[in-house]
């Protein structure tokens, strides 16, 4: 088991090869094709990563270890509201051919939907936790020990890939809904 001392927070200016593993690990997650539509390409997934590390900076922290294979995005309670309207306010502006008012609309309508199946009492929201390829375990280290020091923890997940990785880091399966089509799996972690 790896010290907390090894859990670094990724630098903004690390986005693109944060970017690369999520627009990968993401390919057919049903959630990330509905949210950019046509637009799901690995090119245009590629640059809506990097624009969410970057638009998104102030309202999460991406931890990862020195190995940069896998990385878990935090959240606190509470701040999704002001992430998306930083998402909105900075990102259309950047990248207008993959991030445009459909794709903003689609995104806001999915996150009111998470934010809904949010029980009280979450210390924190687990934007995303994901690896390169081959590297789920570290992942699910990486993110067992994002939430010990963090308190307790929710996501929604949408693929089985995700949800072991969520699993093996002491996630259990809360309950399922549907939004708009998208199955979706919400996971917690008591504190």
């Amino acid at each position: 088991m790896r010290t907390l001392s090894r859990i670094e927070a990724v630098p903004v200016s690390e986005s693109m090869a944060v970017a690369e593993t999520a627009a990968a690990f993401y390919a057919d997650d049903p959630a990330i094709a509905f949210m950019l539509g046509r637009k799901n390409g690995l090119p245009h997934r590629r640059l809506a990563m990097r624009n969410c590390v970057v638009t998104s900076d102030m309202f999460q922290t991406i931890y990862s270890y020195p190995s940069r294979k896998a990385f878990v995005h935090v959240a606190e309670a509470g701040t999704w509201g002001e992430s998306l309207h930083q998402f909105v306010l900075r990102g259309t502006m950047k990248i207008p051919f993959v991030i445009d008012s459909g794709t903003i609309e689609r995104l806001h309508r999915y996150r009111e939907a998470c934010q809904a199946a949010v029980p009280e009492g979450i210390s924190c929201y687990i934007l995303a936790a994901y690896s390169s390829e081959g590297s789920e375990g570290e992942a699910s280290e990486l993110l067992a020990e994002v939430c010990g020091r963090v308190g307790s923890c929710c996501s929604v997940v949408h693929t089985d890939r995700e949800e072991r990785i969520f699993e093996d880091a002491g996630f259990v399966r809360d309950r399922d809904f549907e939004f708009e089509g998208v199955p979706c799996r919400l996971m917690l972690r008591a504190g």
